[in-house]
């Protein structure tokens, strides 16, 4: 007669091990392709509709290059009030690059070079006090003061006894 044949199943310890070790490896060259992610078409494309859809203007941003080491680069980058091309950019950046050093980061500390080429903005306050920033954004800094109306003082407020 034969012996028979010993089958070898590995622990759950193991293979428990085993998935860990897969999604950590996974998950590694995941966030060292993530600039790259960052940087195509489409994520940039997603990002800036989906901004586009929540504010109350106009993101154009023509190229985005990220990266773990080296610069980060943004040029054709223009914040419009309302709808593109309407009038003037609240902000045109042709160009810029930015360059953070890695050993400061890990130590706490940010340290940044940034070089910008041809930055235009241009701040416009509206007749009613409002300006082309809340527009873009949305939102509204605060209350408009009359025009030509008296300026209101808080009143004191009476004390507890």
């Amino acid at each position: 007669m034969t012996e028979p044949e010993t089958v070898k199943r590995r622990s759950p310890i193991a293979r428990v091990l085993r998935v860990v070790l897969v999604v950590v490896l996974l998950a590694i060259v995941a966030v060292a392709f993530l600039p790259t992610i960052l940087s195509s078409e489409g994520f940039r494309n997603r990002v800036v509709t989906e901004a586009n859809r929540n504010l109350g203007g106009t993101i154009e941003l023509g190229e985005l290059q990220l990266g773990w080491f080296g610069e980060q680069r943004v040029a054709g980058l223009r914040l419009w009030p309302g709808d593109a091309g309407r009038d003037e950019p609240l902000l045109d950046l042709p160009a810029a690059s930015f360059q953070m050093e890695i050993l400061p980061l890990l130590q706490g500390r940010l340290a940044v070079k940034a070089e910008v080429t041809d930055f235009n903005a241009r701040l416009v306050v509206h007749e009613d006090g409002s300006t082309n920033l809340e527009e873009f954004l949305g939102v509204s800094f605060g209350q408009r003061p009359d025009v030509g109306a008296p300026t209101k003082h808080a009143e004191s407020c009476p004390s507890s006894r």
